[in-house]
Protein backbone atom coordinates (compact mmCIF):
# COMPACT_ATOMS: atom_id res chain seq x y z
CA UNK A 1 0.00 0.00 0.00
CA UNK A 2 1.31 3.49 -1.22
CA UNK A 3 2.20 5.45 1.75
CA UNK A 4 -0.13 8.79 2.42
CA UNK A 5 0.56 11.91 3.34
CA UNK A 6 -1.88 14.15 5.74
CA UNK A 7 -2.52 17.96 6.03
CA UNK A 8 -4.14 19.11 8.90
CA UNK A 9 -4.90 22.97 8.40
CA UNK A 10 -6.50 25.09 11.44
CA UNK A 11 -8.07 27.65 10.55
CA UNK A 12 -9.48 31.06 12.39
CA UNK A 13 -12.90 31.45 12.64
CA UNK A 14 -14.28 34.29 11.26
CA UNK A 15 -12.33 34.52 7.90
CA UNK A 16 -14.12 37.20 6.27
CA UNK A 17 -15.37 35.55 3.24
CA UNK A 18 -14.88 32.19 1.42
CA UNK A 19 -11.28 30.90 1.28
CA UNK A 20 -10.99 28.58 -1.75
CA UNK A 21 -7.59 27.56 -0.92
CA UNK A 22 -7.60 25.08 1.81
CA UNK A 23 -6.50 21.28 0.91
CA UNK A 24 -7.29 18.49 2.99
CA UNK A 25 -5.36 15.51 2.28
CA UNK A 26 -6.76 12.38 3.74
CA UNK A 27 -5.59 8.74 3.18
CA UNK A 28 -7.39 5.53 2.55
CA UNK A 29 -9.24 5.15 5.36
CA UNK A 30 -11.59 7.80 7.62
CA UNK A 31 -9.50 10.84 8.57
CA UNK A 32 -10.19 13.61 11.30
CA UNK A 33 -10.13 17.25 10.00
CA UNK A 34 -10.09 19.81 12.70
CA UNK A 35 -11.05 23.56 12.95
CA UNK A 36 -9.93 25.50 15.32
CA UNK A 37 -13.20 27.64 16.73
CA UNK A 38 -11.89 29.24 20.26
CA UNK A 39 -12.80 32.73 18.51
CA UNK A 40 -16.40 31.17 18.52
CA UNK A 41 -16.95 29.32 21.72
CA UNK A 42 -18.73 31.87 23.90
CA UNK A 43 -21.37 31.96 21.35
CA UNK A 44 -24.02 29.16 21.01
CA UNK A 45 -22.49 28.77 17.65
CA UNK A 46 -24.02 25.76 15.34
CA UNK A 47 -22.74 24.52 12.72
CA UNK A 48 -23.36 23.09 8.91
CA UNK A 49 -21.51 21.17 6.44
CA UNK A 50 -22.40 20.87 2.81
CA UNK A 51 -20.71 19.00 -0.03
CA UNK A 52 -20.55 20.20 -3.41
CA UNK A 53 -23.10 22.87 -2.76
CA UNK A 54 -25.84 20.71 -1.69
CA UNK A 55 -28.25 21.46 1.50
CA UNK A 56 -26.81 21.60 4.47
CA UNK A 57 -26.39 17.43 5.26
CA UNK A 58 -24.60 17.86 8.86
CA UNK A 59 -25.90 19.68 12.01
CA UNK A 60 -22.63 20.13 14.33
CA UNK A 61 -22.01 21.45 17.62
CA UNK A 62 -19.35 22.72 19.78
CA UNK A 63 -16.91 20.54 21.61
CA UNK A 64 -13.60 20.65 23.38
CA UNK A 65 -12.24 21.16 26.69
CA UNK A 66 -14.14 23.45 28.84
CA UNK A 67 -10.37 23.91 30.92
CA UNK A 68 -8.35 25.17 28.29
CA UNK A 69 -10.89 27.16 26.19
CA UNK A 70 -9.82 24.84 23.57
CA UNK A 71 -13.02 24.51 20.97
CA UNK A 72 -12.91 22.45 17.86
CA UNK A 73 -14.85 20.55 15.14
CA UNK A 74 -14.11 17.59 13.50
CA UNK A 75 -15.16 15.94 10.18
CA UNK A 76 -14.11 12.65 8.83
CA UNK A 77 -13.09 12.05 5.59
CA UNK A 78 -12.17 9.13 3.29
CA UNK A 79 -10.90 8.87 -0.26
CA UNK A 80 -14.42 8.82 -1.78
CA UNK A 81 -14.83 12.66 -0.89
CA UNK A 82 -11.65 13.26 -2.76
CA UNK A 83 -12.58 16.24 -5.45
CA UNK A 84 -15.31 17.28 -3.52
CA UNK A 85 -15.88 20.86 -2.17
CA UNK A 86 -16.89 21.59 1.32
CA UNK A 87 -18.54 24.54 3.49
CA UNK A 88 -18.33 24.54 7.08
CA UNK A 89 -20.98 26.98 7.87
CA UNK A 90 -21.29 28.65 11.42
CA UNK A 91 -25.09 30.74 12.25
CA UNK A 92 -26.59 31.52 14.86
CA UNK A 93 -30.20 33.01 13.41
CA UNK A 94 -29.12 32.45 9.83
CA UNK A 95 -26.66 31.55 7.13
CA UNK A 96 -23.99 34.22 6.04
CA UNK A 97 -21.76 33.34 3.31
CA UNK A 98 -19.27 35.57 5.28
CA UNK A 99 -18.35 33.63 7.69
CA UNK A 100 -18.11 29.96 5.30
CA UNK A 101 -14.93 28.10 4.86
CA UNK A 102 -14.33 26.36 2.07
CA UNK A 103 -12.11 23.80 1.50
CA UNK A 104 -11.21 20.88 -1.63
CA UNK A 105 -10.59 17.58 -0.31
CA UNK A 106 -7.34 16.19 -2.35
CA UNK A 107 -5.61 13.00 -2.05
CA UNK A 108 -1.59 13.05 -2.05
CA UNK A 109 0.13 9.39 -2.27
CA UNK A 110 3.73 9.53 -1.74
CA UNK A 111 6.35 9.11 -2.39
CA UNK A 112 5.25 11.40 -5.37
CA UNK A 113 8.10 12.62 -8.10
CA UNK A 114 8.65 16.12 -8.17
CA UNK A 115 11.36 15.80 -10.40
CA UNK A 116 12.94 13.60 -13.17
CA UNK A 117 15.87 14.21 -15.33
CA UNK A 118 16.41 11.17 -17.57
CA UNK A 119 16.13 7.47 -17.00
CA UNK A 120 19.05 5.42 -15.98
CA UNK A 121 20.12 3.22 -18.40
CA UNK A 122 18.37 4.56 -21.45
CA UNK A 123 19.71 7.33 -23.82
CA UNK A 124 19.40 10.71 -23.32
CA UNK A 125 16.48 10.94 -25.70
CA UNK A 126 14.85 7.69 -23.91
CA UNK A 127 14.28 6.00 -26.91
CA UNK A 128 17.30 2.76 -26.83
CA UNK A 129 20.05 1.69 -24.06
CA UNK A 130 22.90 4.61 -23.43
CA UNK A 131 25.89 4.20 -25.55
CA UNK A 132 28.04 3.75 -22.51
CA UNK A 133 25.98 0.65 -21.68
CA UNK A 134 26.67 -1.15 -24.66
CA UNK A 135 29.12 -4.17 -24.50
CA UNK A 136 30.43 -6.59 -27.10
CA UNK A 137 32.89 -8.13 -29.19
CA UNK A 138 33.57 -5.96 -32.25
CA UNK A 139 30.49 -6.93 -33.82
CA UNK A 140 27.60 -4.65 -33.92
CA UNK A 141 24.12 -5.41 -32.57
CA UNK A 142 22.60 -2.14 -33.09
CA UNK A 143 23.81 1.45 -33.56
CA UNK A 144 23.07 2.36 -30.01
CA UNK A 145 19.38 4.36 -31.25
CA UNK A 146 17.38 1.32 -31.91
CA UNK A 147 15.57 0.06 -28.77
CA UNK A 148 16.74 -3.16 -26.84
CA UNK A 149 16.28 -6.05 -29.51
CA UNK A 150 14.42 -3.87 -31.25
CA UNK A 151 11.78 -4.08 -28.78
CA UNK A 152 10.29 -0.85 -28.82
CA UNK A 153 7.21 -1.26 -26.45
CA UNK A 154 10.08 -2.70 -23.80
CA UNK A 155 11.27 0.43 -23.63
CA UNK A 156 7.64 2.06 -23.76
CA UNK A 157 6.88 -0.07 -20.54
CA UNK A 158 10.05 0.53 -18.86
CA UNK A 159 9.75 4.11 -19.07
CA UNK A 160 6.26 4.01 -17.72
CA UNK A 161 7.66 2.07 -14.76
CA UNK A 162 10.20 4.04 -13.83
CA UNK A 163 8.23 7.10 -13.70
CA UNK A 164 5.37 5.02 -11.75
CA UNK A 165 7.69 3.16 -8.82
CA UNK A 166 11.65 3.94 -10.27
CA UNK A 167 14.19 1.40 -10.91
CA UNK A 168 13.53 -1.76 -9.32
CA UNK A 169 16.38 -4.57 -9.25
CA UNK A 170 13.67 -7.58 -8.94
CA UNK A 171 11.79 -6.47 -12.12
CA UNK A 172 13.59 -8.41 -15.09
CA UNK A 173 12.80 -5.83 -17.40
CA UNK A 174 14.29 -2.94 -15.31
CA UNK A 175 17.47 -5.44 -14.73
CA UNK A 176 17.84 -5.52 -18.79
CA UNK A 177 18.82 -1.71 -18.87
CA UNK A 178 21.37 -2.55 -15.92
CA UNK A 179 23.28 -5.16 -17.98
CA UNK A 180 22.52 -8.04 -15.60
CA UNK A 181 23.52 -11.38 -16.59
CA UNK A 182 20.38 -13.77 -17.54
CA UNK A 183 20.24 -16.33 -20.09
CA UNK A 184 19.87 -15.77 -23.62
CA UNK A 185 20.46 -12.06 -23.38
CA UNK A 186 22.13 -10.75 -26.55
CA UNK A 187 25.09 -8.36 -26.33
CA UNK A 188 24.64 -4.75 -27.07
CA UNK A 189 27.77 -4.25 -29.01
CA UNK A 190 27.98 -0.96 -30.69
CA UNK A 191 31.30 -0.49 -32.11
CA UNK A 192 33.61 -2.59 -34.40
CA UNK A 193 37.31 -2.40 -35.25
CA UNK A 194 36.62 0.14 -38.50
CA UNK A 195 35.65 2.53 -35.86
CA UNK A 196 38.95 2.60 -33.67
CA UNK A 197 41.30 1.94 -36.79
CA UNK A 198 42.25 6.07 -36.75
CA UNK A 199 42.85 6.04 -32.90
CA UNK A 200 46.50 4.22 -32.51
CA UNK A 201 46.52 4.58 -28.92
CA UNK A 202 43.43 1.93 -28.80
CA UNK A 203 44.81 -0.24 -31.84
CA UNK A 204 48.52 -0.80 -29.87
CA UNK A 205 46.97 -2.24 -27.10
CA UNK A 206 43.91 -4.40 -28.97
CA UNK A 207 46.25 -7.59 -28.76
CA UNK A 208 47.35 -7.29 -25.17
CA UNK A 209 45.42 -9.81 -22.51
CA UNK A 210 42.60 -9.36 -20.32
CA UNK A 211 45.32 -9.24 -17.01
CA UNK A 212 47.09 -6.31 -18.25
CA UNK A 213 44.32 -4.31 -19.58
CA UNK A 214 43.06 -5.05 -15.96
CA UNK A 215 46.28 -3.91 -14.05
CA UNK A 216 46.27 -0.54 -16.35
CA UNK A 217 42.50 0.22 -15.43
CA UNK A 218 43.14 -0.70 -11.95
CA UNK A 219 46.60 1.62 -12.01
CA UNK A 220 44.40 4.33 -13.47
CA UNK A 221 41.64 3.66 -10.66
CA UNK A 222 44.58 4.38 -7.93
CA UNK A 223 45.95 7.34 -9.75
CA UNK A 224 42.60 9.47 -10.04
CA UNK A 225 41.70 8.62 -6.37
CA UNK A 226 45.46 8.85 -4.25
CA UNK A 227 44.43 11.90 -2.49
CA UNK A 228 41.57 10.02 -0.91
CA UNK A 229 43.60 7.63 -0.11
CA UNK A 230 46.78 9.83 1.39
CA UNK A 231 43.60 12.08 3.47
CA UNK A 232 41.95 8.44 4.65
CA UNK A 233 45.67 7.45 6.05
CA UNK A 234 45.54 10.89 8.27
CA UNK A 235 42.07 10.86 9.19
CA UNK A 236 41.81 6.62 10.01
CA UNK A 237 38.59 6.30 8.02
CA UNK A 238 39.99 3.82 5.75
CA UNK A 239 40.59 4.00 2.07
CA UNK A 240 38.07 6.07 1.13
CA UNK A 241 37.16 6.53 -2.36
CA UNK A 242 40.08 4.48 -3.71
CA UNK A 243 38.91 1.61 -1.85
CA UNK A 244 35.64 2.40 -4.10
CA UNK A 245 36.67 2.75 -7.38
CA UNK A 246 38.85 -0.52 -6.72
CA UNK A 247 35.21 -2.23 -5.80
CA UNK A 248 33.41 -0.78 -9.31
CA UNK A 249 36.30 -1.79 -10.88
CA UNK A 250 36.10 -5.80 -9.28
CA UNK A 251 32.35 -5.50 -10.25
CA UNK A 252 33.43 -4.90 -14.09
CA UNK A 253 35.84 -7.77 -14.03
CA UNK A 254 33.14 -10.05 -12.28
CA UNK A 255 31.01 -9.09 -15.72
CA UNK A 256 27.78 -9.00 -13.65
CA UNK A 257 26.24 -5.56 -14.50
CA UNK A 258 23.53 -4.43 -12.03
CA UNK A 259 22.99 -2.05 -9.49
CA UNK A 260 26.43 -0.69 -8.12
CA UNK A 261 25.87 1.56 -4.01
CA UNK A 262 28.74 2.30 -2.05
CA UNK A 263 28.40 4.41 1.62
CA UNK A 264 31.89 6.00 1.35
CA UNK A 265 30.66 7.33 -2.26
CA UNK A 266 27.03 8.30 -1.51
CA UNK A 267 28.12 10.47 1.70
CA UNK A 268 31.48 11.95 -0.64
CA UNK A 269 28.55 12.87 -3.41
CA UNK A 270 25.84 14.32 -0.59
CA UNK A 271 28.42 16.38 0.93
CA UNK A 272 30.25 17.61 -2.32
CA UNK A 273 29.69 21.39 -3.36
CA UNK A 274 27.96 20.19 -6.65
CA UNK A 275 25.27 18.26 -4.67
CA UNK A 276 24.61 21.67 -2.26
CA UNK A 277 24.38 23.88 -5.39
CA UNK A 278 21.97 21.02 -6.61
CA UNK A 279 20.12 20.80 -3.67
CA UNK A 280 19.21 24.77 -3.16
CA UNK A 281 17.79 24.83 -6.69
CA UNK A 282 15.24 21.78 -5.31
CA UNK A 283 14.86 23.69 -2.28
CA UNK A 284 13.89 27.15 -4.15
CA UNK A 285 11.72 24.97 -6.81
CA UNK A 286 9.46 23.59 -3.89
CA UNK A 287 9.13 26.49 -2.36
CA UNK A 288 8.08 28.76 -5.93
CA UNK A 289 6.06 25.81 -6.42
CA UNK A 290 4.04 26.09 -3.03
CA UNK A 291 4.13 29.64 -2.70
CA UNK A 292 2.00 29.91 -6.25
CA UNK A 293 -0.26 27.52 -4.85
CA UNK A 294 -1.00 28.67 -1.49
CA UNK A 295 0.96 25.68 -0.03
CA UNK A 296 -0.76 22.95 -1.82
CA UNK A 297 1.34 20.42 -1.74
CA UNK A 298 -0.48 18.46 -4.82
CA UNK A 299 0.48 20.74 -7.18
CA UNK A 300 4.66 19.78 -6.44
CA UNK A 301 4.10 16.32 -8.41
CA UNK A 302 5.91 16.34 -11.77
CA UNK A 303 6.24 13.30 -13.97
CA UNK A 304 7.66 15.28 -16.83
CA UNK A 305 11.51 13.53 -17.91
CA UNK A 306 14.11 16.42 -18.73
CA UNK A 307 15.92 15.50 -21.48
CA UNK A 308 18.47 18.19 -20.88
CA UNK A 309 21.10 18.54 -18.47
CA UNK A 310 20.02 21.86 -16.34
CA UNK A 311 23.21 24.06 -14.87
CA UNK A 312 21.76 22.58 -11.29
CA UNK A 313 22.67 19.25 -12.87
CA UNK A 314 25.48 17.91 -10.22
CA UNK A 315 29.17 16.81 -11.64
CA UNK A 316 32.12 15.60 -10.00
CA UNK A 317 34.75 16.99 -13.47
CA UNK A 318 37.99 17.20 -13.83
CA UNK A 319 38.18 21.19 -13.48
CA UNK A 320 37.98 20.68 -9.36
CA UNK A 321 41.47 18.89 -8.60
CA UNK A 322 39.77 17.59 -5.64
CA UNK A 323 37.15 15.97 -7.28
CA UNK A 324 40.11 14.39 -10.35
CA UNK A 325 42.37 13.14 -7.82
CA UNK A 326 40.06 12.41 -4.77
CA UNK A 327 38.36 9.85 -6.54
CA UNK A 328 34.53 11.31 -7.37
CA UNK A 329 35.18 12.01 -10.93
CA UNK A 330 36.65 8.51 -11.93
CA UNK A 331 33.61 7.41 -9.99
CA UNK A 332 30.91 8.97 -11.34
CA UNK A 333 32.33 12.51 -13.26
CA UNK A 334 28.63 14.04 -14.77
CA UNK A 335 25.77 12.30 -12.97
CA UNK A 336 23.82 11.17 -15.60
CA UNK A 337 20.06 10.70 -14.37
CA UNK A 338 18.62 11.68 -11.11
CA UNK A 339 15.12 11.26 -9.64
CA UNK A 340 13.70 13.38 -7.10
CA UNK A 341 10.98 12.36 -5.13
CA UNK A 342 8.93 13.53 -2.15
CA UNK A 343 8.20 11.11 0.57
CA UNK A 344 6.79 13.03 3.48
CA UNK A 345 5.67 16.39 4.39
CA UNK A 346 4.17 18.22 7.75
CA UNK A 347 2.56 21.46 8.82
CA UNK A 348 5.08 23.21 11.01
CA UNK A 349 4.03 25.20 14.16
CA UNK A 350 5.46 28.63 12.88
CA UNK A 351 4.46 32.43 12.58
CA UNK A 352 4.41 31.92 9.40
CA UNK A 353 2.73 29.01 7.35
CA UNK A 354 5.14 26.11 6.80
CA UNK A 355 6.11 23.16 6.10
CA UNK A 356 8.48 20.43 6.82
CA UNK A 357 10.09 18.48 3.70
CA UNK A 358 11.26 15.75 2.96
CA UNK A 359 12.62 14.46 -0.20
CA UNK A 360 14.77 10.94 -1.30
CA UNK A 361 16.95 11.97 -3.97
CA UNK A 362 18.19 9.22 -5.90
CA UNK A 363 21.41 9.92 -8.21
CA UNK A 364 22.11 7.97 -11.04
CA UNK A 365 25.13 7.32 -13.76
CA UNK A 366 26.60 5.01 -16.27
CA UNK A 367 29.87 3.01 -15.05
CA UNK A 368 30.90 3.07 -18.92
CA UNK A 369 32.58 4.58 -21.86
CA UNK A 370 31.19 5.38 -25.35
CA UNK A 371 33.25 7.04 -28.27
CA UNK A 372 33.64 10.49 -27.31
CA UNK A 373 34.98 9.26 -24.21
CA UNK A 374 37.83 7.94 -25.90
CA UNK A 375 37.80 11.20 -28.08
CA UNK A 376 37.92 13.23 -24.72
CA UNK A 377 40.57 10.65 -22.46
CA UNK A 378 42.35 8.51 -24.57
CA UNK A 379 45.45 10.34 -24.49
CA UNK A 380 45.21 11.14 -20.79
CA UNK A 381 45.79 7.51 -19.25
CA UNK A 382 46.17 4.26 -21.10
CA UNK A 383 43.60 3.19 -18.22
CA UNK A 384 40.91 4.74 -20.00
CA UNK A 385 41.96 2.95 -23.50
CA UNK A 386 41.96 -0.36 -21.19
CA UNK A 387 38.47 0.33 -20.31
CA UNK A 388 37.12 0.64 -23.31
CA UNK A 389 38.95 -2.13 -25.07
CA UNK A 390 37.35 -4.86 -22.05
CA UNK A 391 34.07 -3.24 -22.62
CA UNK A 392 33.43 -2.69 -26.13
CA UNK A 393 35.86 -5.61 -27.38
CA UNK A 394 36.15 -8.18 -24.34
CA UNK A 395 32.12 -8.46 -23.69
CA UNK A 396 32.79 -7.10 -20.08
CA UNK A 397 29.42 -5.28 -18.62
CA UNK A 398 29.48 -1.81 -17.63
CA UNK A 399 26.71 -1.00 -14.68
CA UNK A 400 24.77 1.85 -13.22
CA UNK A 401 26.11 3.30 -10.14
CA UNK A 402 23.25 4.45 -7.82
CA UNK A 403 23.72 7.49 -4.71
CA UNK A 404 20.40 7.59 -2.76
CA UNK A 405 20.05 9.84 0.33
CA UNK A 406 17.16 12.23 2.01
CA UNK A 407 17.19 15.50 2.05
CA UNK A 408 15.26 17.74 4.87
CA UNK A 409 14.21 21.24 4.55
CA UNK A 410 11.52 23.65 5.50
CA UNK A 411 9.62 25.90 3.03
CA UNK A 412 7.60 28.89 4.27
CA UNK A 413 4.68 29.60 2.37
CA UNK A 414 4.00 33.60 2.65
Amino acid sequence: MENIAVLEPELDIPNNGVDDNVTVVVPEKWYRFRVEIDAWSEFNVLWYIRENGAKPCYKLGESGKEGDKHFYIELKFCNIHVGNTFDIVPYLEGISPDTTIRFIVTVVKLPMNIQLSRIPGLNENATAIANDLAFGFGVRSGDGQVPLGNEYQRVQDYKRDYIESGFKEDNRLHRDYANFVRRGFRSKAIYTINDIRNMPTIIELMDKSDDFLFWSFRLLGNDFSFWSSVSSFFSGNGNGLQANIQSMIQKFQNNEGGVYTNAALTEAVRTNSSTEVFLIAIENWVTRVLRENDGNIAKLVDNTILTKRSRYNPSFGKEDLNNLFGGLTIAINDVWSYQVRMIGFSKENTFLPSYKIVCEIILWDHFGLDFPDMEKFSDTHQGFVAWFILQHFRGYRPFITKVKFNHTFNVTIY
